[in-house]
């Protein structure tokens, strides 16, 4: 009963959420979607805006250069230059003379220096002059003979930011003074700006202050902190209680770095208008939806609840292994054709199953039966030998015909004895015996270990706990699994080397630490170190690695590699295997 409750519940759900699925999309990104266009259309005006204003820069930047090279290039002031570079004096002729040129030029900023730098005359302040500008990149530029424009942070006596021209006045071929001159970004700029785009706009220094604005002050801020915050990229602020998309154009000083930026905020008042309105709209649409739903989703819903619990429960017991489970005969409709293929499936995955586990079977076997092969050939093949060299001194009668049978007897003894260990091992792989648990040392069976397998050659160091190395485990099973690390250990460094047994006892957990000084693991090798029948030696089963780690695992240990690969450092980073096993209570 509670069953068919809960899947009744929820095929109510499920046909409520089918029935509102229309309004629940509209719903949901019906504003998105209004808000993504209106976004979309506040980013087009943005970069429309952007587009223009950076066309009216490039046009006041290319007007200023040419007004600036054609001032530059006017005999009157080339003979004013002159002039006043030979008196050594301000020239009044050539200061009305400027301030004549730049009403008639229709610039906000034009003035004259020498050949040093040295401002001689303003079209714009008459009265200022006498100080050097040689720093200023324009001017730098033109007195090696470049004409040049850009927008300019202004130095004292000035401020704000301009977009200046400044050309060579040349005389003889030389440069005998500069001509600089163009509009300043001020109030009647981002006014132009404002009635070109109809965006609000704002110009900005690098660090944020407002130099011209076509917002109140406050509303300024605002526009101001979103450029500063993200000057890259588009926000929506709030300024004087509406809602701005606000984005910002950099303003390329001479060496293309921005020496400020074009804060423009366009209006998103609308949008905000026209997503109350929906979502006022949706939610009434999604309450009339909700009660006619809930009333057909209740009779829907009663009626499949019975077929359907049935396949629920059938699923649940295929789950757990039972293919043999198979459902009546349900309805004529779609639910009796699932009804079908679920038996249909059952059927399959009986005989899936069958055919895998016999195929792994057969694969596994197939495996080992290649590499023991393998393994055995090749001590087959010093036995032949052996027995074909004493056929053949039999043959020929020698007189060291014993001395011969003897060599061969020994050469088959260790292949024999080579085979047998091949076939233990394969044995041993293959019976993975459950571990008898008994209290042992681990501190003895390192040290068995490294007495049994570690050469004379190999300095062997150890670090134990001083807590000792008492745990609860199979100490038959351990002491091969100990042994076959040192061993490996040992073979890794070629029997010359050092060799690191240590352990650390941390709670209910006890580490063995296995370090060589050996060549390490190549980093390719890392993954299938512990493969069964995996090894980079000329000889062996590569079983080693992967009866550890079996051992291990069966007493609810690990064993990892840890380190550097090899070739990481010179001298070889030599190879560490850390056991954690247990500690039990031994």
């Amino acid at each position: 009963m509670f069953l068919r409750a809960r899947l009744t519940r929820r095929l109510v759900l499920a046909f409520v959420f089918v029935a509102l699925v229309p309004l629940g999309i509209l719903a949901v990104f019906g504003p998105r979607l209004v808000r993504r266009h209106f976004e979309t259309l506040s980013a087009e005006r943005i970069r429309s805006v952007h587009g223009a204003v950076q066309r009216d820069l490039d046009l006041r930047r290319e007007t200023a250069r040419l007004r600036i090279e054609t001032l530059a290039a006017s005999p009157e002031i080339v003979r004013l230059l002159l002039l006043a570079r030979e008196t050594g004096e301000p020239q009044i002729e050539l200061i009305d003379d400027l301030v004549e040129r730049r009403i008639a030029s229709d610039l906000d900023w034009l003035e004259v220096a020498d050949d040093s730098g040295f401002v001689l005359a303003r079209g714009h302040d008459r009265g200022t002059f006498g100080f050097s500008v040689r720093e200023d990149p324009l001017v730098a530029a033109a007195r090696t003979g470049q004409s040049m424009a850009a927008v300019v942070a202004l130095a004292a006596p000035d401020s704000g930011l301009a977009l200046l021209a400044a050309a060579p006045v040349v005389f003889a071929e030389e440069v005998v003074g500069v001509v600089r001159g163009g509009d300043v970004l001020d109030r009647s700029f981002v006014t132009h700006v404002h009635t070109l785009s109809g965006a609000q706009v704002a110009v900005l220094l690098t660090d944020g202050r407002v130099m011209a604005s076509s917002l109140p002050q406050d509303a300024t801020a605002a526009l101001a902190r979103a450029v500063v915050a993200s000057p890259d990229s588009a926000r929506r602020v709030t300024a004087g209680g509406v809602p701005y998309r606000v984005a910002s154009l950099p303003l390329a000083g001479p060496s293309t770095a921005p020496v400020g930026r074009l804060a423009v905020g366009v209006s998103e008042a609308d949008l905000d208008r026209t997503l109350a309105s929906l979502l006022r709209l949706l939610g009434a649409a999604a309450m009339i939806g909700l009660f006619v739903a809930l009333g057909v989703a209740l009779v829907m819903a009663e009626r499949l609840s019975r077929p359907v619990r049935a396949l629920a429960l059938a699923a649940q017991r295929v789950a757990h292994g039972d293919l043999a489970i198979r459902l009546p005969p349900g309805p004529n409709d779609e639910v009796g054709d699932l009804m079908a293929a679920f038996n249909a499936m059952a059927v399959d995955l009986g005989q899936s199953r069958e055919r895998l586990v016999r195929g792994e079977r057969q694969s596994a076997w197939a495996q080992v039966a290649r590499r023991l092969a393998h393994e055995i050939k090749n001590p087959l093949t010093p036995i032949l030998l052996a027995i074909e060299e004493v056929e053949r001194a039999r043959a020929r009668g020698d007189q060291d015909l014993d001395e011969t049978i003897a060599r061969a007897a020994r050469t088959t003894r260790t292949e024999v004895r080579t085979i047998r260990q091949l076939v233990d091992e394969f044995g041993d792989f293959a019976r993975s015996p459950a571990p008898r648990p008994e209290p042992v040392d681990v501190h003895e069976l390192l040290d068995q270990a490294a007495d049994l397998y570690a050469p004379s050659t190999v300095a062997v160091e150890r670090d134990y706990d001083p807590a000792g190395g008492s745990i609860v485990a199979d100490p038959a099973l351990l002491a091969r699994a100990f042994g076959n690390l040192v061993k490996n250990a040992c073979e890794a460094m070629e029997g010359r080397g050092t060799l690191t047994l240590s352990t650390r006892r941390s709670g209910d957990e006890i580490t063995v630490i296995c370090a060589d000084s050996g060549p390490g693991v190549a980093s390719g090798d890392r993954d299938r170190i512990f493969a069964p029948y995996f090894t980079t030696k000329t000889e062996g089963t590569g079983l080693g690695l992967a009866i550890v780690r079996r051992v291990i695992e069966d007493h609810g240990g690990r064993l990892d590699l840890e380190g550097a690969t090899a070739g990481e450092n010179d001298g070889g980073p030599g190879a560490c295997f850390v056991v954690r096993l247990p500690a039990g209570e031994g």
